[in-house]
């Protein structure tokens, strides 16, 4: 018997979503997740698992760029929330507490009316909306993305291999049904659910809906109908604790130097994390292990609407150094790349070392002083890197005039350089 509701045994003999409704056999004794422990290894497809991961691709924009399903999904703190349009219409509203497992759930006729009552039974509320609110959190498996992906692809290309289409989903179908039922056995890759055995699951009510107690922060797929996702037009910003945020979306295990962590920001007192960074965050992890991970994103807006502040933020929640480069109208591509600048010894030259395109970066007036021994707090850094050209092309000069034969250069390379060979984020 199984241990939750979502695979009663009337589960197993729903009819399997197309093209998998012709497959030869719903099982395989070949192909089966790494978390199949039993002595007999099986997996079998679960009608409504695999429709719901079926529809969780036709809204990731990943693998289908501008796509509409009419079905959403965002994250609240420790909640999953999404929207999901069943056959018969109804919009089923699921709100997923990832802490203790919970279930909130409403079914909506259409997207003026009042929330009913969810229960999972034969012939009407099979689950597959549950199934697509644990998604994201199904995807934190390295197996269960590596396979999301392999069958993406066979879905966009039109199933052109059922074979390895079956193959995919046979896994996928397994990975979460064994994450669920053996969640105590599994620690963190386990997937902890609390679903009353009677299949009547708690409802949302008008109420803590009006509060907006359900509205997503962030969205990740989909436009919500029933939930009102905040925006930043409407001035509602998430609260996210800064402390809890610095590193939370972390997509590797890297060690930085020490040098390296001082360039990793520090939100201050006073920023108020917008959701449009938490997205960006959540979206650069979650398609880490996908085939097409994001990593370019454009933030636009007028001067002083918080692009680079936005920026640094992103490098905070990444766990990662933060770099920027200034472009202007006369930038040219080469200009992107680095330049050769005459290796001096600084015990020759007229102002000693000269300070690194880093210090120019991070602090253009120290680096325009150690240059000129002038503290100017409006200087650019484009401006003292200009001052860093001209000084040391004085220099050289001097050294020439001196009689320095065999002149020799060395490569300076641009932050993007730096940034892109490090794995760093960059503000362009």
């Amino acid at each position: 018997m199984a241990k939750t509701p979502l695979y009663a045994n009337w589960t197993w003999r729903l009819p399997l979503p197309k093209p998998f409704d012709s497959v030869a056999f719903s099982y395989s004794t070949t192909y089966w997740s790494k978390y199949c422990s039993t002595s007999i290894k099986k997996a079998t497809l679960h009608a409504c698992a695999l429709q719901a991961i079926l529809s969780y691709m036709d809204m990731d924009t990943s693998l289908t760029p501008s796509t509409t399903s009419g079905n959403a999904i965002g994250t609240q703190g420790e909640k999953l929330i999404a929207e999901y349009q069943s056959r018969t219409g109804e919009i089923h509203v699921v709100v997923f507490n990832k802490k203790n497992g919970k279930f909130n759930v409403g079914r909506y006729e259409d997207i003026s009316s009042n929330p009913r009552v969810y229960s999972l039974k034969d012939g009407s509320n099979t689950g597959t909306a549950l199934f697509f609110a644990l998604m994201p959190e199904a995807l934190t498996d390295d197996e269960f993305q590596e396979y999301y992906d392999i069958l993406g692809k066979c879905k966009n290309d039109g199933y052109p291999d059922m074979d390895k289409a079956e193959q995919a989903a046979y896994i996928l179908c397994d990975n979460l049904y064994r994450r669920i039922e053996g969640a105590d056995l599994l620690t963190a890759a386990g997937i902890r659910l609390s679903i009353p055995a009677t299949g009547n699951l708690p409802q949302l009510t008008p109420l803590n809906l009006n509060k907006g107690a359900y509205s997503p922060s962030s969205v990740l797929f989909g436009t919500f109908r029933i939930l009102t996702a905040p925006s930043a037009a409407s001035g509602t910003v998430i609260s996210m604790n800064k402390n809890d945020f610095q590193n939370y979306f972390k997509f590797s295990d890297r060690t930085f130097t020490p040098q390296e962590e001082l360039l990793i920001p520090t939100l201050a007192d006073w920023y108020i994390i917008p959701p449009e960074v938490v997205s960006i965050c959540k979206h650069a992890q979650m398609t880490t292990n996908g085939n097409q991970p994001m990593r370019n994103f454009m933030l636009r807006g007028s001067a002083g609407t918080g692009k680079t502040e936005g920026a640094k933020a992103i490098a905070a929640g990444l766990g990662l150094p933060y770099m920027y480069y200034t472009c202007s109208a006369n930038t040219e591509i080469y200009d992107f790349l680095g330049q050769m600048l005459p290796e001096t010894n600084p015990s020759d030259t007229l102002h000693g070392d000269y300070p690194t395109l880093e210090d120019i970066l991070m602090d253009p007036p120290s680096a325009y002083k150690k240059l000129t021994g002038i503290y100017e707090e409006s200087i650019s850094d484009s401006e003292v890197y200009e001052k860093l050209k001209e000084t040391m092309s004085a220099d050289a000069k001097l050294q020439s005039e001196q009689a320095s034969p065999g002149q020799r250069f060395r490569y300076v390379e641009t932050p993007l350089i730096t940034a892109i060979k490090n794995g760093y984020l960059i503000e362009i």
